[in-house]
């Protein structure tokens, strides 16, 4: 398993990003030199949600990475789906990075996206230099037993390419607002959720913890309730990110529809 580990490391991570951020700004000129009917906007607006919230927040993040609720295979498979074709890559490596390297050693050197390396480094140069060794295999012991998460882990560059192609075309337009804007959306707010939410900027703490991630109600429109993310760092495993009454969390009430 280190091997493949490794050899997905290596293969996979320059080609998505790559795509992912040519692709949105192609999307983005296309988007601002066209007509486009205001029905779109939302399809946008859907799709992001759909992908971020379902496939990345409830899926690879409160599911796999914190194992804070339980769903059915096929709910968990939709997930997973949903989270590759947002180009998050393997559930193995974005969950063993997330335990071992982030909650593990939040904002010290085995951290693989604390600010204090850079905040370029953390917004999304620590994907280009991550490894094999910034993942101990016995962190994500009960993923390598899940037959779903070790074919994405294998197959998730290919099942990227084929949905963003098959999409492409079948219709070039519905790629724009269905694909390619909602997921260079969702990469820039995963971007923003690994840096911007451990800097020392206008944030507060409802629990004092050793790292430096703040709740940050200002960021709720890019990364909705990831933004609570003091509470998050000091209850890892509880599903609803808000703590206080008005921090409001939406993948929460989604969670509540998706959990058994």
């Amino acid at each position: 398993m280190k091997q493949v580990m490794k050899n997905f490391l290596s293969n996979t991570n320059l080609f998505v990003i790559v795509y992912i951020n040519i692709a949105g700004f192609f999307c983005l000129h296309n988007l601002f030199h066209s007509s486009t009917d205001i029905s779109y906007y939302f399809l946008i607006l859907l799709s992001f949600i759909v992908i971020k919230m379902i496939g990345i927040e409830a899926g690879y993040h409160r599911l796999l990475s914190h194992r804070g609720y339980n769903t059915s295979r096929y709910k968990r498979f939709l997930m997973l789906l949903l989270a590759t074709i947002g180009g998050q890559g393997s559930p193995l490596v974005w969950a063993g990075l997330h335990r071992y390297g982030h909650h593990g050693f939040a904002d010290k050197d085995k951290d693989p996206h604390t600010p204090k390396n850079g905040f370029w480094h953390s917004y999304v140069l620590w994907m280009f230099k991550i490894t094999e060794k910034d993942i101990n295999i016995r962190s994500i012991a009960d993923l390598l037993k899940d037959k779903d998460v070790i074919f994405f882990h294998k197959n998730s560059t290919k099942v990227f390419i084929i949905f963003h192609t098959a999409i492409f075309l079948l219709d070039k337009d519905l790629y724009v607002y269905l694909l390619g804007l909602p997921v260079f959306l969702t990469f820039h707010s995963f971007c923003i959720q690994t840096s911007v939410v451990h800097c020392k900027l206008l944030g507060y703490k409802n629990f004092t913890t050793i790292d430096n991630g703040l709740n940050m109600p200002w960021l709720f429109l890019f990364v909705q309730g990831e933004c609570w993310h003091n509470n998050h760092h000091a209850h890892p495993n509880r599903v609803n990110f808000g703590e206080k009454w008005w921090e409001f969390d939406p993948t929460y009430y989604i969670i509540k529809l998706l959990r058994n």
